[in-house]
């Protein structure tokens, strides 16, 4: 466990606290990412609790403890980066995308948090993430397209995408389904027109 006095005497962590209503939510989003770190995902928050502990205020309320923090000049949007960092800003979102698909786990409303001065990209609250199997079809492209429509519509952007995608697809041919592959295959097409 987690204690405090570890919080007080360690690095920058988030504590982040549930509303009565969340508290399932909250604790689903500790379990995810401590599922996405041991499928070594890169570029998503961890979860340092073992599981969500009771609010000391309200046992009815859990909290967690998250990091990294991201910078506090982050930025949500690839089009606040400088040039010369929004090609690794796409590179480094679609990278995580297709590590959390290997890893079978999607989520709604998709939130980046983008370095200013490294192009990398954090992915936060996962609060409604969840693993999904082959037949779920539908939630994974949902997540893929809420990826995608982060991606803005410049030439280099596109092309930037497309050799990810394509990356991707040959590093983890053999972990994705043949439904997500046609689906990021057809993808990686349409951003190379």
């Amino acid at each position: 466990m987690f204690s405090m006095e570890d919080i007080e005497n360690s690095r920058q962590v988030a504590l982040k606290v549930s509303w009565l209503k969340s508290a399932a939510s909250v604790a689903n989003e500790c379990q995810i990412l401590q599922l996405l770190e041991a499928n070594k995902v890169h570029g998503v928050e961890k979860c340092l609790v073992h599981e969500a502990v009771p609010y000391p205020e309200d046992s009815r309320r859990v909290m967690i403890v998250l990091e990294p923090v991201a910078e506090s000049n982050s930025v949500a949007s690839v089009t606040k980066l400088p040039l010369e960092l929004q090609n690794r800003a796409v590179q480094s979102l679609l990278d995580t995308m297709m590590e959390m698909l290997v890893a079978r786990v999607v989520t709604t409303d998709v939130q980046p948090l983008i370095s200013p001065t490294t192009g990398c990209v954090l992915l936060i609250d996962f609060t409604e993430a969840r693993v999904v199997d082959d037949l779920d079809l539908a939630s994974t492209i949902a997540f893929c397209n809420e990826v995608f429509a982060l991606i803005p519509d410049t030439h280099e952007l596109q092309f930037a995408a497309h050799d990810a995608l394509i990356r991707g697809l040959k590093q983890y041919d053999t972990y994705l389904s043949s439904n997500i592959k046609e689906l990021l295959e057809d993808r990686a097409l349409s951003f190379s027109n």
